[in-house]
Order: structure tokens, then sequence, then C-alpha cells
């Protein structure tokens, strides 16, 4: 898998994926504390906003994006990448990839205020913080099916020229 080649292995053909949104459900939960719901991925899918990074038809991680050409903003909902082949830049490629497809867009993101990991990747690819959501996020108790707390977004963005 040749990350500086991201664009030719992005796959936006997803028929060619068996059971694909259960596939992304399954990554969500293992990768992801707060998984998006399985109607959620195949809605995503429905509206031909997952991009799928493969590696031997292996997924290697999975983005989802909302873009308003109307008014050049991009919306970044979703980065997972599986297990093996966290570490090696794919994230960071992945923002690169996004940064040269839209030119003059306005790159706008949330993350949970405990995912340091996450905000310094984006960092690194020059995301600046804007902003905070108070009590954002719910923290569920998952043996109670439960909200037990709620935990705050940090909003950031970065402008593409």
């Amino acid at each position: 898998m040749k990350i500086q080649n991201l664009e030719s292995i992005l796959v936006n053909n997803h028929n060619k994926y068996k059971n694909l949104a259960l596939d992304l459900f399954n990554l969500d939960i293992s990768s992801n504390s707060y998984p998006l719901t399985l109607a959620q991925w195949e809605s995503a899918i429905e509206k031909n906003i997952v991009y799928i990074l493969a590696n031997n038809n292996n997924i290697a991680g999975v983005c989802v994006w909302l873009d308003n050409s109307v008014i050049y903003e991009m919306e970044l909902i979703q980065i997972i990448i599986s297990k093996n082949y966290i570490g090696k830049g794919i994230a960071s490629a992945w923002l690169s990839y996004l940064c040269s497809a839209y030119k003059k867009f306005t790159l706008r993101l949330e993350v949970r205020k405990s995912n340091a990991a996450a905000q310094e990747v984006y960092a690194k690819c020059e995301f600046d913080v804007i902003g905070e959501r108070k009590n954002y996020y719910p923290i569920y108790n998952h043996d109670k099916n439960e909200i037990i707390d709620r935990e705050h977004a940090v909003l950031m963005e970065k402008h593409i020229k």
C-alpha cells in the first residue's frame, strides 16, 4: 500500500465489498468507544460519503466526509484506521489528500476532548482549534445502555488556499 498514491487506492465503489456496512460498523466498534450505529453506516454508504482505503482487499481505513461545494465547506465526520495500520501515517495522508482535493475550502471537524492522539494529528496537519462544544458527546455505560456523563468536543478547522 502506497500512501503517496492515496487517491488511486481510495475506493468509492462500495459494491466491491460484501456486507460493507456491517464490516465498517465492526471496525468502528473495535476502534472507537462511541461508534456510529449500523444504520448510520448504511446511510453514509447510501449517500456515497464513505471512502475506503484498501490494501489487498482488506480495509486499512475508512473516512466519512460531507462536502458542501456551494459554500466551499467540508466536514470530516469520521476517520478510522484499522489496528494493523495505526502509526503508519495513514490519517495524516488522508488529511493531506483532503487538503489537496478541496482547494479554497474550509475543512471542519470536531473531536472528543479526551482524544489527544487525534488532536495531535489534526494539529500537525495545521488545523486550528476554533472552539469547544460543552457536554457534546455522551459517555455511555454500555452494560446498562445508558448515558452516564457527557464530554466536550473540540472544534477545529483549516482554511485551504
